[in-house]
């Protein structure tokens, strides 16, 4: 038996906590996966498909960790757009899905609508900071194509 090295245990303990249960619950998964009593062709490719699919979750729960870094709480922001500042309120938090490259999942942020329009265009302030792309078609954002 290996030991972890410390390094790792103090980049685990880093995580936002948010992310921490779900890491911890995929790495839990990953021991599992090692622990085959035979070695056949079957098992190997069993062990490789739980193995490639604990990988991809666990990739997409820091993925949406690193999203939810850029939600805002702020009850008003003020934007600037073409040499005009304006002023926008907070609406209620509500979970929204959201497509990584490692698949789809689930994080919590704010709107925000110009102060004194009601009913009007929405600020989504994690799509702007995260480069997602959003449009009347495309619900919920995914990422744009980086290549």
């Amino acid at each position: 038996m290996h030991s972890i090295p410390p390094q790792f245990l103090a980049a685990v303990n880093e995580l936002p906590e948010a992310v921490l249960d779900p890491v911890l619950h995929l790495l839990k998964n990953l021991t599992s996966i090692f622990d085959v009593e035979q070695k056949t062709p079957a098992q190997f490719a069993a062990a490789k498909s739980e193995l490639v699919a604990t990988i991809m979750a666990l990739g997409r729960e820091l993925d949406l960790a690193l999203i939810s870094e850029f939600a805002m709480d702020a009850p008003m922001i003020s934007a600037c757009s073409g040499g005009k500042t304006t002023e926008y309120r907070r609406l209620e938090p509500t979970a929204s899905e959201v497509i990584t490259p490692l698949g789809r999942g689930s994080i919590e942020r704010s709107l925000y609508r110009e102060m004194g329009v009601r009913n009007g265009p929405t600020l989504d302030p994690v799509a702007l900071g995260c480069g997602l792309i959003v449009s009347a078609r495309q619900n919920p954002p995914i990422y744009p194509n980086p290549h």
